[in-house]
């Protein structure tokens, strides 16, 4: 019994070492994304001005 407690203790703190490597990854990730999905948004708002642009461009040319 103790010998498996041992192993079972082993077990468990290789175990917490890889949760928190995992979860060290994890936030690098959500970071990450953070950082490219605010860059992405401000593509996406600087393309739809210039598309409101070229479309209030054809209506005051067929003014």
């Amino acid at each position: 019994m103790e010998d498996k407690k041992v192993s079972l203790t082993s077990t468990w703190k290789q175990h917490e070492t890889d949760l928190k490597n995992l979860e060290s990854a994890l936030s690098t990730l959500n970071e990450y994304i953070d950082k490219s999905g605010a860059e992405s948004m401000q593509s996406h708002i600087h393309e739809e001005a210039r598309e409101d642009d070229k479309t209030q461009s054809k209506k005051d040319q067929s003014l």
